[in-house]
Parts: structure tokens; C-alpha cells; sequence
């Protein structure tokens, strides 16, 4: 059987294009995240996440590690994932090498990083162009899918979650639960209690989206789809993101 998937969307971070992979704010590494562990402390599916999966840059890290730091008594692994990073090229969305990271997070796993000839470049899967995203999306959703784990936590950015995973807009430090559609599809199924809530903390725009004008902000035109695409083929993962059952 698939999964339970929990989707985080990291606490706030200092938000600036110039800045390379900055870290939380102090609100996000406060309040913001200790509201959310307080939070995912008292959900039922608390006791049976058995993996973290995180994003590999600062802000996701961080998250994880400080939001999630009740599962680690419990020898809960934390594994960081190239295929859940941000989707632009800008700086604030490029990672930084695994020699930098290790020191600072002892705790996460980084064999999977390690082992990527790509990152932490934006080329190939990890490319900021439609197709990328679209495929990354596809990839990150199979590799969770064939997880054995009975409940995985997943933390992430909001434009990754919305256009490569469940087509969802995300609060910061909020969260939402999936299952996987049942058969041999990718698609994900919103649990009724936080699609009807807006999230786990009720601070997420309700409904489903696919992509937006602002996705392509930063993006070459070759690399944008064109026309009616825009209007029509857009929206995948608001497709592969079913209502709750």
C-alpha cells in the first residue's frame, strides 16, 4: 500500500532574490515553527510517520529539523532530496554543496544529495523550464509512491507543492495530507479535513490550482509553453490532484 503523504510548506524565510539559499526569519524559526510542531504533535498520523523528506536548501532544512524534532527519540530518519527543492534559478533557490550542509545538519541524511551529479545546479530534472518541473513532479511522486513507509512527512516550497506534486497553494508552516489514487496513477487524494480547513493550520487558499502567470515570471521564453497551453495544459497537477473522496 502507498504512503500517507503530510506536505509542509517550510516557515517563513527571508524572502530576497539576491540572497543565495537564506534561512528562516526569526518568526519562522520561533513562533511559526514551533506552532506547527505543536500542531503535527496532536495529529493521529503523528505516531506513524516513519520517514522525513526534505528540500536540501536552508529554509526546508531548517524546518525539518526544528518542526519535526519530536520524531528523532524516535529514530525517525530525516532524508534530503534534490527532487523536492524550489523550482527558479534565482539565488534564493539555489542550494548549497553537500560540505556545506553536513556541518550544519548533522542529523539529516544527505546520501541522496551526495550521490546527484546535478545539484546543486539548475540543469537537466532540475531545470527551471515547463517540462522539467512537470517531469521533476512526476518523479518525486513515483519515488514517494514506492516508499515502504506506512506515513511520510514532506518538506517543501509552495511553488514545487503547487505545480510538481498536489497543485495546492500552501501557507507558510502549514500542512496538508494526501493519499495516493488508488490503481497504477500518480494522482493525489487531499484528506476532507484539510482541504476543507485550507491546511493543517488553516492558512492555505482553499481550492486547487495549477500553474500561474508568476511561475514563468523568471523564466526564458523558449523554455515557456505557449498559447492556449497556458490556459489548457497548465494544469496537470490540479488534474493528478483529485478532490477529497
Amino acid at each position: 500500500m502507498a504512503p500517507t503523504i503530510i506536505l509542509i510548506r517550510h516557515a517563513e524565510a527571508i524572502h530576497n532574490f539576491t540572497l543565495h539559499d537564506p534561512p528562516l526569519t526569526e518568526l519562522g524559526r520561533t513562533t511559526q515553527c514551533s506552532t506547527l510542531s505543536a500542531a503535527l504533535q496532536a495529529h493521529p498520523l503523528s505516531k506513524e510517520i516513519s520517514l522525513i523528506v526534505t528540500s536540501p536548501l536552508t529554509r526546508t532544512l531548517q524546518t525539518a529539523t526544528t518542526v519535526l524534532s519530536f520524531l528523532s527519540p524516535l529514530g525517525v530518519p530525516i532524508i534530503a532530496s534534490p527532487l523536492f527543492q524550489e523550482t527558479t534559478n534565482n539565488n534564493i533557490d539555489i542550494g548549497r554543496t553537500v560540505s556545506d550542509l553536513i556541518p550544519l545538519f548533522p542529523q539529516v541524511d544527505f546520501s541522496e544529495v551526495e550521490k546527484d551529479e546535478v545539484w546543486p545546479k539548475k540543469e537537466g530534472l532540475y531545470a527551471y523550464s515547463y517540462e522539467s518541473l512537470l517531469e521533476r513532479g512526476r518523479v518525486a511522486r513515483k519515488w514517494l509512491k514506492a516508499r515502504p513507509e506506512k506515513a511520510i512527512a514532506v518538506v517543501s516550497h509552495d511553488g514545487f507543492l503547487r505545480v510538481g506534486i498536489c497543485g495546492r497553494k500552501f501557507g507558510n508552516a502549514d500542512f496538508r495530507v494526501f493519499e495516493f489514487e488508488e490503481g497504477d496513477g500518480l494522482g493525489l487524494v487531499e484528506w476532507e479535513s484539510t482541504e476543507k480547513n485550507g491546511g493543517g493550520l488553516g492558512t492555505c487558499q482553499k481550492g486547487k490550482f495549477g500553474w500561474l502567470p508568476n511561475d514563468f515570471k523568471y523564466m526564458p521564453a523558449a523554455e515557456r509553453p505557449s498559447g492556449t497551453v497556458m490556459q489548457a495544459e497548465l494544469t496537470e497537477t490540479e488534474r493528478l490532484s483529485s478532490s477529497s473522496q
